[in-house]
This record gives C-alpha cells, structure tokens and sequence, in this order.
C-alpha cells in the first residue's frame, strides 16, 4: 500500500510506502527544481540551508531531521524515472565500488 503527500508549493504530489509515512509525514515536502521531493533545514548559527531529499530519506542515506549524509558515497535513483515516486520498490541505492541495493 502506499500513501500520497501533497507538496507545500501545491506542485504535485509524491508517493510513499504506508511504513515511511510516519517517519516523514510531520514535515513540509516540496518539488525542488530538478524534479524531487525535499525539505530545506537552515544549519543553526550559519547562513548555511541543508536539502534534505525524500527519496535519500526512505533509503537509509540522509537522515530526515538533521540532513546527515549516513551513507557517505552512496547514490539513489528512481527506477521509474519519476522522481515524485518514493515507493521502496521504485528506488535503487548504487555504490561508487559498482555494488546495487534495492531498498527493501
């Protein structure tokens, strides 16, 4: 099953498993630019703002609420190519060694 979020900039709508939608409903999602879900965090103290991108989230590689890389190195695409479809079954994680995981 899955559950729909509407993006805060009302530009579309992006599909999560029923099992990360509690993990990421409390924040506000909205369409950057090149096409992915994703939040903004200002780092306290600085002028510095962190991307914190959906589809890294729900595959282990950005942590949701600090934006902290957890998988250094790691890249995630979306099998289907569009970008607003976060499902596990729809993303890849890829390793600069050649390595693939499915995100189960």
């Amino acid at each position: 099953m899955m559950k729909v979020i509407t993006l805060a900039n009302k530009r579309g709508r992006t599909m999560v498993d029923d099992r990360d939608f509690p993990n990421v409903e409390e924040y506000s999602w909205q369409k950057h630019s090149q096409g992915y879900a994703t939040r903004s965090k200002k780092v306290p103290g600085t002028q510095e703002v962190i991307h914190i991108l959906l589809h890294r989230v729900i595959a282990g590689v950005q942590d949701v609420e600090t934006g902290e890389i957890l998988k250094p190195g790691a890249r995630v695409r979306h099998r289907s190519a569009n970008k607003l479809d976060n499902r596990r079954k729809n993303l890849l994680v890829t390793y600069p060694d050649g390595r693939k995981n499915s995100v189960l």
